[in-house]
């Protein structure tokens, strides 16, 4: 941690930053001294960013959000994860279309799941907002299209990406998880009848998402 008499700022919100101002291209030795004197000279209001022990100023999250959600789109078009695609619905940067392919020799094989990101003010502090639009027969997705899952919940952290969520996405869509189910009857199903569950969620797929 680096002491400022006008601030403070924590190593671990730095590195989340992933941009470095120009008025800042300094020794490392005092580029965090320099980081805490720019953010309070620029920017006057400020918010507790609730886990990270700091203050900072509102604007800049806003510009850390912008940033970085920059840079993550600039990465998912060169290198999309496998079966997925994601981009901006229009000009708004925070809310983004996805589309999801079933995996191969999955019950999903053959459908094209349609999904809505959305990006809080405070990405990546916050974990983005993932929701299918697409029905889906699964037991850790419900009928609003709500996903269960770890990473955008409590074990979100500001080093994970978008692309590496639709990864996990994906993963979920081949490897369910029936001991974390957000629909307990698709569950226990899934337990104790894999037949009649695998021919649900095929017939769902063929009806809802080819």
């Amino acid at each position: 941690m680096c002491h400022c008499p006008l601030n403070q700022i924590s190593l671990k919100f730095v590195t989340c930053l992933f941009f470095k101002p120009p008025a800042l291209q300094c020794e490392p030795g005092i580029y965090l001294p320099r980081i805490c004197w720019y953010l309070k000279a620029v920017y006057t209001e400020s918010v507790i960013l609730p886990g990270y022990g700091v203050l900072e100023p509102r604007r800049t999250l806003l510009d850390i959000a912008y940033y970085r959600i920059q840079r993550e789109l600039a990465e998912i078009a060169l290198d999309p994860p496998p079966n997925c695609s994601a981009g901006p619905k229009g000009d708004n940067l925070y809310e983004w279309n996805s589309t999801i392919l079933g995996p191969p020799k999955s019950v999903y094989e053959g459908g094209v799941f349609f999904l809505d990101i959305h990006f809080p003010t405070d990405y990546p502090f916050k974990p983005p907002k993932v929701s299918f639009r697409t029905r889906i027969y699964h037991c850790n997705i419900n009928s609003q299209g709500v996903i269960c899952l770890d990473i955008l919940k409590d074990s979100w952290s500001p080093a994970l990406t978008i692309s590496k969520v639709l990864l996990s996405v994906c993963s979920l869509l081949t490897d369910c998880n029936p001991a974390d189910p957000l629909v307990g009857s698709i569950a226990t199903q899934f337990v104790n009848d894999r037949q009649e569950h695998d021919r649900l969620a095929k017939e769902w797929t063929k009806r809802y998402a080819t």
